[in-house]
């Protein structure tokens, strides 16, 4: 991680890459992304955007590359272009799909066409095209890159399944997971727990805290926590609480390891 104190005469800037996977036209995006510009965007002295698409060779059924040394390349390639532009331009990230993998710089100018045909010359094997645009509010950012709410829910869930795995949890075995829901009135958490309960959960507790969202829920259902159901129960309940004025704050569960046959 790398920290600029007042990049290009702004805010400091964190970095914060992020992946997740986005459907668009029907074709799966893999996004990796700099979540932490958001805290600066747009940079004044950056207000082109440069998209350096590169056409895979051997492709797979999703539109990845499905080829491990193909792969090894394409991070030399990132390797070398973040090393190479970085120091003038912001990479801000890459988007693979449908055969193309898409890098992302926001640039001072175009004046940069001899520095990447240098930098590339060693990578003839694939083809790549170039395209500049004027993007001075940073849209293309935003609107091609960076999370919608919901992929941040799923960016968080993915978190939470990471540290079960580190945990030496392998996700197979069914166990109670516990969820955290916010609301400002008593009436609003009551009807959000009606509809829940038609879905199978169950109360752990209920609190009212000093907060802007003062009547807390807490409730659990046995469930998968493999990546496609946590996403799908989660995003369920995330849903459903503005419905109700409500806030939903996260879940947890414990880690379970498979007792051994022997």
């Amino acid at each position: 991680m790398e920290i600029f104190g007042n990049l290009f005469g702004q805010n400091k800037h964190v970095e914060n890459f992020e992946f997740f996977i986005r459907i668009e036209n029907n074709f799966k995006q893999f996004i990796v992304v700099d979540t932490g510009l958001d805290k600066i965007a747009p940079i004044n002295a950056k207000p082109n955007i440069l998209k350096l698409s590169f056409q895979m060779n051997n492709v797979d059924e999703e539109g990845l590359s499905s080829s491990e040394e193909e792969l090894k390349i394409f991070g030399e390639i990132e390797d070398k272009l973040i090393e190479t532009l970085t120091k003038n331009e912001v990479f801000v990230g890459r988007i693979t799909s449908n055969g193309l993998r898409d890098f992302y710089f926001y640039t001072k100018d175009n004046k940069i066409q001899t520095t990447l045909d240098e930098t590339l010359k060693k990578y003839n094997q694939f083809k790549y095209t170039l395209n500049f645009e004027v993007d001075e509010k940073w849209n293309k950012y935003y609107k091609l890159l960076y999370p919608t709410d919901e992929e941040f829910q799923k960016i968080g869930n993915r978190s939470v399944l990471d540290n079960l795995e580190e945990g030496g949890d392998n996700l197979t075995l069914e166990r109670e997971v516990f969820h955290w829901i916010y609301f400002k009135t008593e009436k609003d958490r009551e009807n959000y727990l009606n509809e829940t309960k038609k879905l199978g959960f169950t109360v752990v507790s209920k609190e009212k805290i000093k907060d802007e969202f003062p009547y807390q829920l807490q409730i659990k259902r046995i469930d998968k926590v493999d990546e496609e159901s946590v996403n799908n129960y989660v995003i369920q309940l995330w849903k459903l609480a503005p419905k109700y004025s409500g806030n939903y704050d996260g879940w947890e569960t414990s880690i379970e390891k498979e007792q051994s046959t022997k």
